[in-house]
């Protein structure tokens, strides 16, 4: 579960990069942003979630 509440779907993205274009929380500071993938094949996902990766986002 991620430090700020529950999972939230971003997209299911079919090209690379994803770009999270999201507003920050905050727009002046730093904000750390946690995300997990899950790879799929068709419209049926091929396993579990990866590992929680962290990033920082600044403004």
């Amino acid at each position: 579960m991620p430090r700020g509440g529950a999972w939230e779907q971003l997209a299911i993205d079919l090209t690379s990069p994803y770009l999270d274009d999201r507003p920050l929380l905050v727009p002046t500071q730093l904000e750390v942003r946690e995300y997990r993938l899950q790879f799929f094949d068709g419209d049926a996902p091929t396993d579990e979630f990866t590992e929680v990766q962290s990033v920082t986002v600044a403004p």
